[in-house]
């Protein structure tokens, strides 16, 4: 086995490990359970490199730059399935004018 592989397989397992962790405590702890869900990136090419796992806090409030999760609805067929969990980078927030071009203009 060589040095990336190995390299390969111990990162696969300490996010195996630490997913599997959080799972266990979400379960054990009912208020955390409400609080919190696992979002898991399973597509071949990430959309958010290097994120491939999310720990998705559902009673925060999203401000610029932040990741947002939400499900998706008929909307976003045929890329998305309705009530497939989405999550991307959040550009703009309430309040904000956003001009769709072939470049993105966000005016605060």
């Amino acid at each position: 086995m060589t040095h990336h592989t190995r390299h390969h397989a111990r990162r696969w397992w300490i996010y195996a490990v630490g997913l599997l962790l959080t799972a266990l405590a979400l379960t054990a702890a009912p208020p955390l359970a409400e609080r919190f869900r696992i979002g898991v990136g399973i597509q071949q090419a990430l959309c958010l490199p290097p994120y491939r796992v999310f720990l998705i806090d559902r009673h925060a409030r999203p401000q610029r730059g932040d990741y947002l999760a939400f499900r998706s609805d008929e909307r976003l067929l045929p890329w998305f399935q309705p009530g497939m969990i989405v999550i991307k980078a959040l550009q703009g927030v309430a309040g904000d004018h956003v001009v769709v071009t072939d470049t993105v203009q966000i005016k605060p």
